[in-house]
């Protein structure tokens, strides 16, 4: 069961991030602060839950990545 997720998000030719949350079924997507110049551009997502199976999350992640 997944209570909440949060990232901060790097998409290609996006200069800003992308702020994602999410609590229970309400989701939200927001234009964050600048990359700032030497930052490195990665996506990062924590799901806080009870009982999260991983392997199933990371494929469905990798998924998005195609």
């Amino acid at each position: 069961q997944i209570y909440r997720i949060k990232g901060i998000l790097y998409l290609k030719d996006e200069s800003n991030k992308i702020i994602f949350q999410s609590v229970r079924s309400n989701s939200t997507i927001d234009i964050g602060s600048p990359w700032l110049e030497g930052e490195t551009r990665i996506s990062k997502i924590v799901f806080i839950g009870n009982n999260i199976k991983r392997a199933p999350l990371e494929k469905g992640l990798k998924g998005c990545l195609n």
